[in-house]
């Protein structure tokens, strides 16, 4: 699947609960809680946490998250091997001549977070080892 189609849409709440992860973080999905201690208190499917509702899951829409994503990669040993599989990507859809400054620019932005999880993806990457 192309880079431009998977940011032409939104990240997918299954990808983004996959990033989260990858990042070592808790993706909470809420149920209502029958036992919470007030109306804004609800029940994490997954980790059976009372989460308050306010809490929100990453959106991975931001260059923060972007930015996130880049330091685990690093922290991991895998930034290199994305930054060479992703200027493979830049080149693929570049019409104008490909330098380093253009692929600096095109990769560190938010949309940029719809390509580490299309990496992952193809890497096989889980996150078993963080």
């Amino acid at each position: 699947m192309a880079f431009e189609a998977v940011c032409g849409d939104k990240i997918k709440e299954y990808d983004r609960k996959l990033l989260t992860e990858y990042l070592g973080e808790k993706y909470h999905e809420w149920e209502r809680s029958y036992y919470a201690k007030d109306e804004f208190d609800t029940l994490c499917i997954t980790c059976r946490a009372t989460v308050d509702k306010s809490h929100e899951n990453r959106t991975f829409t931001t260059i923060q998250d972007f930015y996130d994503l880049k330091v685990k990669m690093v922290e991991l040993g895998e930034w290199e091997e994305f930054y060479r599989w992703g200027m493979k990507k830049y080149a693929e859809e570049c019409i104008r001549s490909i330098t380093q400054q253009g692929y600096a620019n095109w990769l560190f932005r938010p949309e940029s977070c719809a390509l580490v999880d299309d990496y992952l993806k193809q890497k096989g990457t889980s996150n078993a080892h963080v």
